[in-house]
């Protein structure tokens, strides 16, 4: 996939597979659907209740279903999202599918600074992922490095890379350029 006019001087794809979020959400999908999985045999199957206080099988089939569906869903969007990011001359497209429906347009003309940098996730924008605070938003995967791009309003933009050299490269070229 491809934003702009096919001039991109840097493209990326990262997909999101931090096993510092994954095997958290697993082990609770685990516990949740194992404790579920167990009160429909021990209800269902083996006709004893399944607790103090059992719901009927209904209720029991419907509640696991459900519990299936969203944790089937959580780690679909985990699974599927990607941070598409693009360097072009006039500026930076980026993409955070499935949340963004069209790209996202960030002109590098009405700019102050323009980086790559380090940066820690957790500690300046409260994790990864779609990050919005005061003036500043983030767009990240995984890893600590990131183009910044200080805007001329003071709002602050941050996009994660795990190929921070040759983002700095497709930058340097565009400054190179004016």
């Amino acid at each position: 996939m491809s934003f702009g006019d096919g001039t991109a001087l840097f493209h990326e794809e990262q997909k999101f597979r931090n096993p510092w979020i994954l095997l958290p959400l697993g082990l609770m999908a685990c516990a949740a659907l194992g404790f579920a999985i167990w009160a429909l045999v021990r209800q269902l199957g083996l006709g004893l209740p399944a607790g103090s206080k059992p719901v009927d099988n209904t209720t029991l089939i419907l509640i696991t279903s459900v519990q299936v569906v969203v944790w089937g869903s959580v780690f679909a969007l985990i699974w599927f999202a990607r941070l598409i990011t693009e360097v072009h001359p006039d500026g930076v497209y980026l993409r955070y599918r499935p949340f963004h429906l069209k790209p996202r347009f960030i002109p590098l003309g009405e700019t102050d600074r323009v980086e790559v940098r380090d940066y820690h996730p957790v500690r300046e924008y409260g994790g990864w992922g779609l990050r919005r605070g005061w003036k500043k938003r983030a767009y990240s995967v995984s890893g600590r490095q990131g183009l910044e791009i200080l805007r001329d309003d003071g709002r602050r933009i941050m996009i994660g890379t795990q190929r921070p050299a040759e983002m700095a490269a497709a930058v340097a070229r565009i400054h190179q350029n004016r």
